[in-house]
């Protein structure tokens, strides 16, 4: 239960700080995404080629 709690508790206050970014279904994902690329890095379209 205590691994548990440890794994599950910085989720629950991430979620007090903000709730994820909610985005359509199949689409690429939310916007905010790309705010967790270094500069200069891309994310790949789904399905497409590198």
């Amino acid at each position: 239960m205590e691994e548990a709690w440890r794994v599950v508790e910085p989720v629950l206050q991430a979620w007090r700080r903000g709730r994820p970014e909610a985005y359509p279904q199949g689409s690429q994902g939310p916007g905010g995404q790309e705010r967790l690329l270094l500069p200069g890095h891309r994310w790949l379209e789904l399905g497409g080629k590198p």
